[in-house]
């Protein structure tokens, strides 16, 4: 990853939008105040497929994470691929970062 990726809301905000019901009215001045910049579009973005069957759960992330685990794996015990296995467990992780980043705490939220 090129940069480090901070989570989309902070812990308790994540609390404040679970109080609200779900309610993006308590976060439009934040959402309107600054739209352009990409801090609030990934705000905006974790709010919005938040609990939506499109959106993403940790349980994504435990399978992006096992299927990166069995290719580092595969890695190890293909040589002849090991390049490409490794530079596909590079992404899976990265990717799991980049959603995990648009989701709520695991200890709730």
């Amino acid at each position: 990853m090129a940069h480090e990726l901070r989570p989309a809301l902070e812990p308790e905000m994540w609390e404040d939008f679970a109080k609200a019901n779900y309610s993006l009215e308590q976060f439009e001045p934040q959402l309107a105040s600054d739209f352009d910049s990409p801090s609030a579009q990934h705000f905006a973005a974790a709010l919005l497929l938040h609990g939506q069957p499109f959106g993403f759960s940790r349980e994504d992330l435990l399978r992006l994470a096992s299927v990166a685990l069995d290719e580092e794996q595969l890695a190890i015990l293909a040589p002849d691929t090991a390049d490409e296995s490794r530079e596909l467990a590079r992404w899976l992780h990265d990717l799991a970062a980049r959603i995990g980043a648009l989701l709520p705490p695991a200890n709730g939220g």
